[in-house]
């Protein structure tokens, strides 16, 4: 009598442990990275607004106000992804 061999399709069954924990610290560090990356773009905006505020309310060059506060929307929209890549 011939067993039946188990055949699979799935290439996840093919990954041995030692690759999935690979793939799972590089998916944390991914994320650590991201969540680092978007609070320092956030930071920035903030210093952008803050910079465009003064430069509004204090005797200041209102152009350079202006930029800081258009620099502060577009950096912002950046860190949640709302301007589209520049690069691929």
């Amino acid at each position: 009598m011939v067993r039946p061999t188990m055949t699979t399709t799935d290439p996840e069954s093919r990954k041995t442990r030692r690759d999935r924990d690979a793939i799972g610290r590089s998916a944390v560090a991914d994320a650590i990275f991201d969540a680092v990356g978007t609070l320092s773009l956030l930071g920035f905006s903030l210093l952008f607004l803050a910079v465009g505020v003064r430069g509004l309310l204090v005797d200041g060059s209102t152009a350079v106000a202006v930029a800081a506060l258009v620099a502060s929307v577009a950096v912002a929209g950046v860190a949640f992804e709302l301007v589209p890549p520049f690069r691929d």
